[in-house]
C-alpha cells in the first residue's frame, strides 16, 4: 500500500438538502477541507436536480454525486433520468 495512489472525496448528507441549503453546507465543508489542508474534494449528498439548480443560482460546482443503479427502472425509482446526469456533468 505504500505505493498506492488513491483519489478520495468526502461527502456530507445534510438534514435538509434543498437548493438554498446546499451552497451553505458545501461552503462550510470546503472551508474545513481548506483549513486543515486535506487533499480531497467535498460534495453534498443531495438529489442531482437540487445540485443542478443550486449551481445555476451561482453555487460552486465541482463534484456532483447521485446514487444510481443498473437499470432504467431502478433509476426511475431514484427519480433520476440519464439526461439529468448528462446535465449535471455539463454544469458541474
Amino acid at each position: 500500500l505504500s505505493f498506492a495512489s488513491v483519489d478520495a472525496s468526502l461527502a456530507v448528507k445534510p438534514a435538509t438538502a434543498d437548493v438554498e441549503n446546499r451552497p451553505r453546507v458545501l461552503d462550510s465543508f470546503n472551508g474545513d477541507i481548506d483549513k486543515y489542508n486535506i487533499p480531497t474534494q467535498g460534495c453534498v449528498l443531495a438529489h442531482v436536480t437540487t445540485q443542478i439548480e443550486a449551481i445555476r443560482r451561482g453555487a460552486p460546482g465541482g463534484l456532483i454525486f447521485q446514487s444510481i443503479c443498473g437499470s432504467e427502472k431502478g433509476l426511475k425509482e431514484f427519480g433520476v433520468e440519464l439526461a439529468m446526469l448528462d446535465e449535471a456533468r455539463a454544469v458541474g
